[in-house]
């Protein structure tokens, strides 16, 4: 066997293992050194934990000095990113973990295998991967299609688990006796497995934090259901970011109310019913405008200019409908036999007459080489974006120059 292949044991012990609350504590550094432009430290015990099993690490301070990423080595060290220099290896040094983070992440994870646990449960579903990020938690089950019922019945079960305060206990249990035990996820691991048990809701090995009762979770909402791989993902959010999401949905919700003059639980109805009177309103409007083309094509014709290679309209237009742009165009380069620039915010409409020998994409792709825009066309009509509506005139000369 070669060297690298030999694994020596590793030198932290886990703290948090034991006590996931745990927040200060006192070590002995006995390795440090660089890591790229960062500094790391390998303490002889630690209560920081490393970023896996779908977890983030902790942040915090060593002494007076940030800790800024906190990993696993192959070999099963805890090392410490900072970004100076902590102290020499054989030195004492005082741990201390962000509060507010390792909270955070004690609720998430817990959450996740309470939604995790009424899934298996109450639609058979097995959880495929975790992701406990900064702004959510998502877990990806084995579904392809998950119905709004089931969706709503998962949450309520899931925060009636909260509710009841259920205790959570951390077990020690050797491999050849996890079959004892009722776990929702099988394990390969051998030796000493660490347990997650939620009393009358799940059991599952784990090396994560986790609340000490489901009722510090806090409240549990699932914000979407999303497609990865072919699979269902829930998206979730639980405690503190539970209750910041739904202050700001109750802000929102509470002000379209107010202006609607409605209950809230009737605003999907009048917002659907405002949404197709807008649909029809557009629909009447585009008619209308459809209907007014001539006229407004004849109104445009009145500012032709008269050059020896082509008549032509150049104008800067705010009231069209971009829909109807380029066929404006095209009534306009037929009424005076040339062809039509229309500039609608930053779009360039072109349209030529079909009695001359002009070719509207020809025209597009030169004028787009010349004033670096992008876009083109085909014969009769074209359009480019990025145009700026001062240099009208020289996006004209420029057409004028390549006929």
């Amino acid at each position: 066997m070669r060297k690298k292949d030999l694994k020596r044991p590793a030198l932290t012990e886990r703290l948090y293992y034991k006590e996931p609350g745990l927040l200060e504590f006192e070590a002995r550094i006995i390795e440090s050194g660089r890591q790229g432009d960062h500094y790391f430290s390998v303490l002889d015990r630690s209560a920081f934990y490393p970023t896996s099993g779908g977890q983030l690490h902790d942040t915090g301070h060593l002494g007076d000095v940030k800790v800024v990423e906190v990993v696993e080595t192959d070999s099963g060290d805890v090392r410490h990113i900072t970004l100076s220099p902590v102290a020499h290896a054989g030195s004492a040094v005082s741990g201390r973990v962000d509060r507010a983070r390792r909270q955070r992440h004690r609720r998430q994870h817990t959450a996740q295998h309470i939604l995790s646990a009424v899934f298996a449960k109450l639609h058979d579903l097995d959880t495929q991967s975790v992701h406990l990020g900064e702004e959510y938690g998502a877990i990806e089950f084995n579904a392809t299609a998950l119905t709004p019922e089931q969706v709503e019945a998962a949450e309520q079960s899931a925060n009636s688990k909260v509710l009841d305060a259920l205790p959570i206990e951390i077990l020690f249990v050797e491999s050849e006796e996890v079959s004892q035990l009722p776990l929702r996820r099988p394990t390969s691991r051998t030796g000493t497995l660490r347990i997650i048990r939620i009393v009358d809701c799940d059991y599952v090995a784990c090396g994560g934090t986790h609340c000490s009762n489901t009722a510090e979770v806090g409240p549990i909402k699932i914000t979407a259901v999303e497609k990865a791989r072919g699979r269902i993902l829930i998206k979730f959010l639980s405690g503190r970011q539970a209750l910041e999401d739904y202050a700001v949905r109750f802000t929102a919700t509470d002000s379209m109310s107010r202006s609607l003059t409605c209950a809230v639980e009737d605003l999907p109805e009048k917002i659907e019913k405002m949404a197709g009177d807008i649909r029809r309103l557009k629909k009447q409007v585009y008619e209308a405008r459809k209907h007014l083309l001539p006229a407004r094509a004849s109104e445009l014709a009145t500012f032709v200019h008269h050059r020896d290679k082509a008549d032509y309209v150049a104008v800067l237009v705010k009231d069209v409908d971009p829909v109807l742009a380029s066929k404006l165009a095209g009534m306009v380069a037929d009424l005076i036999e040339g062809f039509a620039v229309l500039l609608i915010e930053e779009r360039l409409v072109l349209g030529v007459c079909e009695k001359t020998d002009l070719h509207a994409g020809n025209m597009a792709r030169a004028l787009a080489q010349a004033k670096d825009l992008k876009g083109g066309g085909n014969s009769r009509q074209a359009q480019l974006g990025g145009a700026d509506c001062k240099k009208l005139e020289e996006y004209v000369e420029a057409i004028l120059d390549s006929l």
